[in-house]
């Protein structure tokens, strides 16, 4: 019996180790399968915070691709209107400077030329062509085309406007498609400039020919 009690205790000593055992085992289970969740919930976290970084960083640069456009086409705006006030204060004193020159040649004596014709330049053009005249040619078709703006007046240069084009455009040579008179007068005249011609009815369209004013 002795024995025997031993040898219980033994296997109860030995059973109750392996009852208190067996729980620890399956709390390390339990622990060690629980593990994988947590992990891919920090890396979802981390996931997300990053998304949120990159579109924070987007936004961001959109703001400032925005306000630098904005920016530029303010600088634009700002160069735009400096350069349309430079070219209107320069148009400004072309136009004060023309007129100053037109009052000073307005005094000047009128130049003769043949047949009759009369001229004076109240402006002179500070660029561009110079009229030349291909008096060798019969027709006008292989001729450079010339453009005026001009006043066809009674008399004098204040007198009854007859006739008024802004762009009179012409072939100048061989007197077909203007009087004699713009084929003499308008000769050596530069682009830009304002000439004040006289021509006598011998050439403009003769004394048969009533254009408003009177035969000649």
């Amino acid at each position: 019996n002795d024995g025997n009690e031993e040898n219980a205790a033994t296997a109860t000593t030995t059973t109750n180790d392996s009852s208190n055992q067996q729980p620890m085992k399956l709390q390390n289970n339990a622990s060690t399968t629980n593990s994988p969740p947590e992990v891919k919930q920090t890396d979802s976290a981390d996931a997300k915070l990053e998304s949120m970084r990159m579109k924070n960083r987007k936004r961001k640069e959109l703001r400032n691709a925005k306000k630098m456009a904005k920016q530029k086409s303010q600088q634009e705006e700002i160069k735009r209107k400096e350069l349309e006030t430079n070219l209107t204060m320069q148009q400004e004193k072309n136009r004060k400077e023309m007129m100053e020159e037109m009052a000073r040649n307005a005094a000047n004596e009128f130049q003769m030329l043949e047949m009759g014709v009369k001229y004076k330049d109240l402006y002179v053009g500070k660029q561009g062509k110079i009229v030349k005249q291909k008096t060798t040619a019969t027709t006008p078709s292989n001729k450079d085309e010339l453009r005026v703006s001009y006043k066809l007046r009674a008399i004098n240069s204040k007198g009854k406007v007859l006739e008024s084009k802004p762009n009179f455009a012409f072939r100048l040579g061989g007197s077909v498609e203007v009087i004699k008179g713009w084929e003499i007068g308008l000769e050596g005249m530069r682009e830009g400039g304002i000439r004040h011609l006289i021509v006598p009815h011998e050439a403009g369209y003769g004394r048969r020919v009533n254009i408003g004013a009177g035969f000649g």
